[in-house]
């Protein structure tokens, strides 16, 4: 395998923190109270916002495990599962205690049962109902399977040393879970909810394995960066392209361009984008990705993904006519920054034990 991409991703990814950042933007404001000003098109940006997620999440991943082969010839799984529980562990369960606590205490609605409460613990909330503050947890279980799956695989076929088979693997993924999505809403798997649920893993694997394909694909084709920057008028439109057919679509009956193949359409779409800005980072279009405050907002983007769920969906404090539901997003704001500054940083310096190599700067 041809190691040489390591040149093109020493130090932090520029740009990475700016797509996370219009991700969580969209996610965001889609749950709003005002998103009704916006019609369908706001409505549709939390998807859009969650499926860059879920590439940017697969394309780091692979990237990381590439890295580490690069500086010391394997992956340690042991250190990879321990960087991911301290990533999203402490976040994770703090946000599940503090819903818990709101809801049995009586200062909030009571909307999750028993069930999806075991459920969020165990990262199987995707198979759940999917409900009340707790519902966005579903992406986060998705990923979670992933994070087990993808690197057991990685090591266990050695596909570090195999040129066809990790490109078979994450082909008959992209191509798999768009079956899975027609056979659900064409109503042939409703007995088998692991297979029918619209958020299980098997529905969405096609994002994640697309973020795969590409950081494998760079990594072994340096000279792809130096294509993206030549032809970055011919690979703005495609993706742009990509991206908005299977929204413009979606009064066409029949054809499940938006809701079959669309995910998987928008998935390619941002990967340019994403591949792009890396390759090409000044581009003027990608400027306002590098801005400090955008930055910021992608650095916290995982605390805000959490919190925002309690103060801006109405789902806990009202039916929509509270006062909260107007400030949420800032209120949503200033709970993320302490859940990030007191929970996630401190816990940072525990991680590093555990990384590729101390010396040099986390990518990620």
């Amino acid at each position: 395998m041809n190691m040489s991409g390591d040149e093109n991703f020493s130090g932090r990814i520029k740009c990475l923190d700016g797509w996370r950042a219009l991700s969580i933007f969209l996610v965001v404001f889609s749950h709003s109270h005002i998103v009704s000003m916006a019609g369908d098109l706001g409505r549709s940006g939390g998807s859009y916002g969650v499926r860059f997620f879920f590439v940017i999440s697969g394309f780091l991943i692979t990237l990381l495990m590439l890295k580490e082969i690069n500086l010391t010839g394997k992956i340690s799984l042991k250190n990879f599962y321990i960087r991911r529980l301290l990533r999203i562990f402490p976040v994770y369960f703090a946000y599940i205690i503090v819903c818990l606590l709101l809801e049995t205490s009586g200062v909030a609605n009571k909307v999750t049962n028993s069930h999806q409460w075991l459920l969020n613990i165990i990262f199987l909330a995707n198979y759940g109902e999917c409900t009340g503050p707790t519902g966005v947890l579903w992406s986060l279980g998705v990923e979670e399977q992933f994070y087990l799956i993808w690197p057991l695989l990685f090591v266990r076929f050695n596909l570090m040393n195999k040129k066809v088979l990790p490109v078979l693997l994450l082909a008959c993924a992209i191509i798999i879970a768009p079956v899975f999505r027609g056979l659900t809403i064409t109503k042939k798997l409703d007995d088998w909810t692991i297979l029918s649920h619209r958020f299980s893993f098997l529905h969405h694997m096609d994002m994640l394995a697309i973020g795969c394909l590409g950081a494998i694909i760079i990594w072994r084709n340096p000279k792809i960066s130096s294509l993206f920057v030549t032809k970055w008028r011919l690979v703005l439109p495609l993706s742009i392209m990509l991206l908005t057919i299977p929204y413009a679509a979606r009064n066409i009956q029949g054809l499940g361009i938006e809701t079959v193949f669309g995910p998987t359409m928008q998935a390619f779409g941002f990967l340019l984008l994403l591949v792009l800005s890396i390759s090409y980072p000044s581009l003027i279009y990608f400027k306002p990705l590098q801005y400090a405050p955008v930055v910021w907002l992608g650095t916290i983007s995982y605390s805000l993904y959490l919190w925002h769920s309690v103060f801006l969906t109405g789902r806990y404090f009202g039916d929509g006519e509270n006062l909260l539901i107007y400030i949420g997003f800032p209120v949503s704001l200033c709970v993320a920054a302490l859940s990030y500054y007191f929970l996630e940083l401190p816990i940072m310096g525990m991680r590093s034990r555990y990384r590729i190599n101390k010396n040099k700067k986390d990518i990620t």
